[in-house]
C-alpha cells in the first residue's frame, strides 16, 4: 500500500459512510471519540506529506514550518539559494530549477511525474 492509498483509506474511515464517530462515542465517550477523529485527520495529513506553495513551488521548512526565502545571485538571478528564514536549513547556490528540487526533496516532497 502506498502512502496515498493509506491516506485515502484513513480518510474514508474518517469521512466515509460508516459512522465511526458514533461507534467510538458509544464505546469510549465523546471526548475520546473526538481525539481519535483528530488523530485520523493528522494521520492523513502526515501521509500525504508537504504541499508546495502555489506561487513559489516550494514546500515549507520541515523543522519550523516557515515559508522558505529565495536568494538570487548574479545577473538575472540564475543562481539561487533557498533557505529557511529562521536559519534551520538552506541549499547551496545552484541553478534555479535545481534549487527548488533540492529544497523540496530534502523536505520529503516527491515531484510529480
Amino acid at each position: 500500500m502506498t502512502r496515498e492509498e493509506a491516506a485515502t483509506a484513513i480518510g474514508w474511515l474518517r469521512n466515509g459512510p460508516v459512522k465511526v464517530h458514533t461507534f467510538l462515542e458509544d464505546a469510549f465517550g465523546y471526548k475520546v471519540a473526538d481525539e481519535i477523529m483528530e488523530g485520523l485527520k493528522a494521520a492523513v495529513t502526515a501521509l500525504r506529506g508537504p504541499i508546495p506553495d502555489p506561487e513559489t513551488g516550494l514546500v515549507p521548512c520541515g523543522n519550523c514550518g516557515s515559508a522558505p526565502i529565495i536568494e538570487k545571485l548574479g545577473a538575472g538571478g540564475f543562481w539561487r539559494k533557498t533557505k529557511c528564514p529562521k536559519g534551520c536549513i538552506s541549499t547551496d547556490y545552484e541553478p534555479a530549477d535545481s534549487s527548488k528540487i533540492t529544497w523540496n526533496k530534502a523536505h520529503g516532497y516527491k515531484e510529480e511525474a
